[in-house]
């Protein structure tokens, strides 16, 4: 552990915890590479009403206990519409075996009344892009970035158009612990451009 989580959780100074949230950088490879044949796919969405949708997609290595973060869709102010069909455009460009998981935000799962009584999800079901609600665990998803990111199991695939996770890699060191009288340090501060980081989240805990 690093010296600021000993501090904390050991002599309860928490005070220390103030700063980064990911202090160890995702593991980026420099060839798209398979480590190897054996994997799964999660599809991970972060849906944007007002805010940016972000789409990753997660390759997941059993043997190994890697998370390769092979591609990343970042859309601002696109239609629902628009966001199945870059989705389906992407993994078209991508060629990897279909996603045996596709998760996305609680919200995605409402209904909404000015959509007939059907949720984002049941919409996009009905257009080919399946999603089923992400496991929300804030305290676990982040916990579970910092252990893979550490053991170097969380790697980025270069970008080139296709692959790659660009608005993953600069907005995640950027994020801050929400640190503070009553606050919880194993979280982070409200309003921050957390959607990679969610879509990230949701992802792993699947």
């Amino acid at each position: 552990m690093s010296p600021e989580d000993v501090a904390a959780y050991l002599n309860g100074r928490w005070d220390m915890l103030a700063g980064a949230m990911f202090k160890k950088p995702l593991t980026q490879l420099d060839n798209p590479t398979m480590l190897d044949s054996n994997y799964y796919v999660v599809r991970t969405i972060d849906f944007g009403i007002d805010d940016p949708t972000c789409v990753l997609w997660l390759m997941y290595y059993p043997k190994s206990n890697v998370i390769d973060v092979v591609s990343e869709l970042y859309l601002k102010e696109a239609t629902l519409d628009g966001v199945v069909h870059y989705i389906k455009e992407r993994e078209e460009a991508l060629k990897l075996r279909s996603p045996v998981m596709s998760v996305g935000s609680p919200e995605m799962n409402n209904r909404q009344a000015a959509s007939k009584n059907q949720s984002i999800a049941t919409i996009m079901a009905a257009q080919g892009v399946t999603v089923d609600r992400a496991n929300v665990d804030r305290m676990a998803g982040w916990a579970r970035i910092i252990d893979l990111s550490t053991k170097g199991a969380l790697r980025v695939w270069p970008h080139d158009g296709t692959h790659g996770a660009p608005n993953l890699l600069r907005t995640l060191p950027k994020l801050q612990r929400n640190s503070g009288p009553g606050k919880d340090p194993n979280d982070i501060r409200p309003r921050q451009e957390d959607h990679a980081a969610d879509a990230l989240r949701y992802g792993v805990m699947a």
